[in-house]
């Protein structure tokens, strides 16, 4: 059975805050292949968010260094990145979004950014599951017609998803497409690039001229919900 040691520093949560307990089995959950488990410096941030540091040994003995983790939407990321650690374990994240995007969430940016939310939501569940059955993403031309029926080989190899993965191809808020490019290897699981320039349709800008990617959606998702309908 693993053993959890638990390390708290004075700025942290409580060894008896069912959140931060949460945090750990999350954690604890995420790494099979431990037998024991140090955490320190666990403290609560907005949207029921803990962030921390944690240690784990190995069944063989290797004992890396402390890690930091994010506790967030009841799962653990144990390899979070530093832009994922400078937006979630930030006692302001629409503030540290702003200042790394340009991406204005507060005062609520209105029905556009719910829009390009929900949009990017939709495409990228979409594209997923294209990617299951057919395993590639769309190439980048004819690009997210690719989701609505087969094309070229797609006809004949019988992988594509009766009935298509959309209805229709949504448009950003200003009814322009949103701009897609697949992976540069095909067949990789990298993510493809999927955007809106914003209002001004030009690369950069801030508050609604910013670009909006799907590598900012689970922080507009996160600040959104934050926010309320």
């Amino acid at each position: 059975m693993k053993r959890l040691l638990l390390m708290f520093s004075l700025a942290g949560l409580t060894a008896c805050s069912s959140q931060g307990q949460r945090a750990q089995e999350a954690v604890t959950a995420a790494l099979p292949a431990v037998e024991t488990i140090e955490f320190r410096g666990l403290a609560n941030y907005p949207g029921a968010v803990v962030c921390g540091d944690y240690r784990s040994i190995q069944r063989y003995g290797d004992t890396p260094g402390f890690k930091p983790f994010i506790f967030r939407a009841g799962q653990a990321d144990v390899l979070p990145t530093a832009q994922d650690i400078t937006v979630f374990c930030s006692e302001d994240p629409a503030a540290a979004l702003y200042a790394l995007t340009g991406i204005q969430t507060r005062p609520t940016a209105g029905n556009a950014l719910r829009k390009i939310a929900e949009d990017l939501g939709r495409l990228q569940a979409a594209l997923d599951d294209y990617y299951n059955d057919v395993a590639t993403y769309p190439q980048t031309d004819p690009g997210l017609e690719s989701l609505l029926r087969p094309i070229g080989s797609l006809r004949r190899a019988g992988r594509f998803r009766e009935g298509g993965y959309l209805d229709t191809i949504p448009l950003d808020p200003w009814q322009r497409p949103y701009r897609y490019s697949a992976p540069e290897f095909a067949g990789s699981r990298q993510p493809p690039s999927l955007l809106t320039l914003g209002a001004d349709d030009a690369p950069g800008g801030e508050g609604e001229n910013a670009d909006v990617s799907l590598n900012e959606l689970h922080y507009l998702q996160h600040l959104l919900k934050m926010s309320g309908p």
